[in-house]
């Protein structure tokens, strides 16, 4: 990219003045608008690094929450033949990764599964892991997983600004049932 853009402006091509919010930036080429809000306040003194995680599994981040949660429970001894129903109260943005149902516990394609609360914890709970194979047709094909990724329902989103930590409401084939508070992913 920088070898381009010196025989470029060698050829006498001008970038924009604004790389960001200019009416040429990022922004405005993302968006159709400027700078959004203020989202260049700090910029240059206020560094998120420390704030950035390493995804554990090739899945979106948003599921891994839900994938910690069905391993949690299979660290209890929970099999995925021993849940009835899974009903979770999740916060947004990530209660798009629960819809559309249909979608969600029964996805078509790679990147599908990959965006699935259900289909992850499902993978999660049925074979202890979530690695690049689990996305395969053939995993998505894989009856157990599916089955269990059908028992999780969405029960309520968490309003925006809330403290609330997302949970699960786990329905046992004994009768029993739980209340956990979805654990933080690795």
């Amino acid at each position: 990219a920088v070898v381009d853009a010196c025989l470029l402006a060698r050829e006498g091509v001008r970038g924009t003045d604004l790389p960001l919010e200019g009416q040429g930036g990022l922004f405005a080429m993302l968006t159709g608008e400027g700078a959004i809000g203020d989202i260049l306040t700090g910029l240059g003194g206020v560094f998120h690094g420390p704030d950035v995680t390493l995804k554990h599994w090739p899945s979106c981040r948003g599921t891994h929450p839900y994938a910690a949660l069905g391993l949690e429970l299979r660290d209890r001894g929970i099999a995925a033949g021993d849940l009835v129903s899974v009903s979770l109260s999740v916060k947004p943005p990530d209660d798009m990764l629960m819809r559309p149902d249909a979608d969600r516990k029964r996805p078509a394609s790679m990147v599908a599964a990959k965006f699935s609360i259900p289909f992850c914890f499902g993978l999660a709970v049925c074979r202890g892991t979530l690695d690049l194979d689990s996305f395969s047709a053939e995993a998505r094909g894989d009856t157990q997983v599916l089955a269990t990724a059908a028992k999780v329902a969405l029960d309520r989103v968490i309003p925006r600004g809330s403290r609330e930590r997302p949970a699960a409401r786990v329905v046992l084939s004994d009768g029993s049932s739980l209340e956990i508070i979805v654990p933080d992913p690795p």
